[in-house]
């Protein structure tokens, strides 16, 4: 579309390619250096085995949790919705992506929207660092607010922002952005990176 927001058409680009291949994963997950000991007699039923486990006041069925997708685009809102079916249906928590084009376009929003087909799902809301620091924190709990979020995760990519046009290059403030989130929110607060596979959580 002719005014569609600048935004909303860099998201539909991220979705273009991460389907066409392009954004494959080839760095080593050193998962091939991982040897499993076979044990005949491991004592155990799997019906009895449980991987349940509780997270933000809820229970997930496994330690699993899909994270930071992606919204801002009727490609996105359709992803969203599928994954969060998947999540529902399997137990486990889903993350949507960066609420920016949702607070910068709120005619977006309804890309964000999922609560109707997974009522039960541990849904975070997402917004970045710098983002956090420009919102205010009243702003960014509502956008947390505005979707049924369970928690809010606060993304930190500064190298992604460095080598992305137009990305962030002032990171001042994030750490009191956080803090200061943390002390308005009702709802949990966590933080991840795009680069380190690591969900490191305050307060949940």
């Amino acid at each position: 579309m002719a005014d569609e927001p600048a935004i909303a058409k860099r998201k539909a680009d991220h979705l273009e390619v991460a389907a066409s291949g392009r954004a494959e994963f080839v760095k080593s997950t050193l998962l091939e250096h991982v040897h499993l000991t076979h044990q005949a007699l491991p004592e155990l039923a799997l019906d009895e085995i449980d991987l349940s486990t509780a997270l933000v006041g809820k229970r997930l069925a496994a330690p699993l949790v899909i994270t930071g997708m992606t919204g801002g685009t009727a490609e996105a809102a359709a992803v969203n919705r599928d994954l969060a079916r998947a999540a529902q249906a399997a137990g486990v928590a889903l993350g949507l992506g960066s609420q920016r084009a949702m607070a910068e376009h709120p005619e977006l929003a309804r890309t964000y929207q999922v609560r109707d087909v997974a009522p039960d799902v541990i849904l975070f809301g997402n917004i970045g660092g710098v983002q956090a620091i420009a919102m205010g924190a009243a702003r960014v709990v509502a956008l947390a607010s505005e979707i049924g979020a369970d928690a809010i995760c606060v993304h930190l990519n500064p190298g992604q922002e460095l080598i992305q046009d137009r990305g962030d290059r002032d990171f001042r403030g994030v750490r009191d952005a956080i803090a200061q989130l943390v002390a308005a929110s009702p709802v949990p607060v966590s933080m991840s990176t795009s680069f380190v596979p690591v969900f490191t959580t305050i307060g949940l």
